[in-house]
Order: C-alpha cells, then sequence, then structure tokens
C-alpha cells in the first residue's frame, strides 16, 4: 500500500531538512568554536579537539533518524516479531556504542564519543531493515520521486552554505584593510556569509522548484 512510501517520503524530507543545517556546522565548526569557546586560555590544540568534536556532533542525528524511521516502519508491519527485533537492534546499538568507545578512546580520546554516538546506530538499522526484507519497506522510487523539489532545494542551499564559508574567509583580508583589527574578524565573516548566503539560495530554490508547503 502507502505506507511504505510514506515513510520513505518522511526519512527524505527529514534529511533534507537536517542536510544544510548539519553541512553548515561541519564546514563552519572552526568558526564556531572560535568565536564560542576560544578565549582566554585555550590553547590552539584544545580548539582544534574541540572542531572534531563538533564536526561529528554535526553528523550524529543521521544515524539516529534513521535508526529511530526504520524502527517506527517495524513497529508498523504487524506480521513481524516485534519484540525480538526491537530488542534485538538496542542490544546491537548498545554493543556498538561500548565497542566503538573501547576501541576509538585511545587514539581519538573525546572525540571518540560523538564518533561512537554516530556509527553506533548503522548496524541496527541494517538489521532492521534486513528484516523487513522485500516488503517495499520504504518505496524509496515512489517517495524520491515526490521529494525531489525539497531534495533539489536542500542541496542548493548546502552548495551556497558552503560557498559562503569559503567566501567569507576569503573577504577577510579586503574587510580587515577597510576596517582595520577586528577581533575575531575570519570567523564573524566566514559564518555570516555563509548563513547569509546559504539562506537566501535556500529560499530562491524552495521558489524556483516549487516545494509544496507539504514538502517543508
Amino acid at each position: 500500500g502507502d505506507l511504505g512510501p510514506r515513510f520513505g517520503r518522511a526519512i527524505l524530507t527529514a534529511l533534507a531538512l537536517l542536510a544544510p543545517l548539519q553541512i553548515g556546522v561541519f564546514v563552519n565548526a572552526r568558526a564556531i568554536v572560535d568565536l564560542v569557546i576560544a578565549h582566554g586560555d585555550v590553547t590552539p590544540e584544545t580548539a582544534a579537539r574541540v572542531t572534531g568534536i563538533v564536526r561529528w556532533m554535526a553528523i550524529a542525528p543521521v544515524g539516529a533518524l534513521l535508526l529511530r524511521m526504520t524502527l517506527v516502519r517495524v513497529l508498523a508491519e504487524p506480521a513481524l516479531p516485534m519484540t525480538r527485533l526491537v530488542g534485538a537492534a538496542v542490544v546491537l546499538e548498545l554493543l556498538g556504542r561500548l565497542a566503538l568507545f573501547a576501541g576509538l578512546s585511545p587514539v581519538l580520546g573525546l572525540e571518540a564519543v560523538p564518533v561512537g554516538l554516530t556509527l553506533a546506530p548503522v548496524a541496527p538499522a541494517v538489521f532492521l531493515a534486513l528484516a523487513l526484507g522485500r516488503r517495499a519497506a520504504f518505496g524509496w522510487g515512489d517517495a524520491a520521486r515526490s521529494c525531489r523539489p525539497v531534495l533539489i532545494a536542500s542541496a542548493l542551499g548546502a552548495v551556497a552554505i558552503v560557498a559562503g564559508s569559503a567566501l567569507g574567509a576569503a573577504l577577510v583580508p579586503s574587510v580587515a584593510a577597510s576596517l582595520g583589527p577586528v577581533p575575531k574578524l575570519g570567523s564573524l565573516l566566514q559564518l555570516a556569509a555563509s548563513g547569509l548566503l546559504g539562506g537566501l539560495a535556500l529560499l530562491a530554490a524552495i521558489r524556483l522548484v516549487k516545494v509544496p508547503p507539504a514538502g517543508l
């Protein structure tokens, strides 16, 4: 029926809404850290470590979203043994987190925490997807066709966010020559240009590809 494509549309729409924000945080992580915590006695090494953590935390919601939506899709399939599947998925995620934390902590330190949170949902999500089997679980073909406008708008917005980040960094010498010394000018320009260009591009793309209100 229509259940699979509805779940597929929900997942694709959520990913399209998340992507520009996540990409913005990822590419501007250094500037965000510079403005928020890089004060006083914070060393460049500490700022670099926190920047890595912020980048991984920007990615982490994708795995959690896919796992939760796959779990809901399983719960909507009455023919499946829900209790056993849900229990197995919870155990897989917990064991995955513990294994990733234990294995990566000696190498990555605190960065192992967001890396583990990002990667741990993958195994249980794949397990649940396999359990769904050939049930047209998410109707990806129909879902992708109906979500094409919002996916295009999201992609254009994300590209503009990255371009704005690069533009802001490139403008630093000329702006500094005009304004003189400004604390954290590079970070301010990078975030401002990335946010402004990305926001304008996203709004223009929504109008250009005619994203329906239901697609938002």
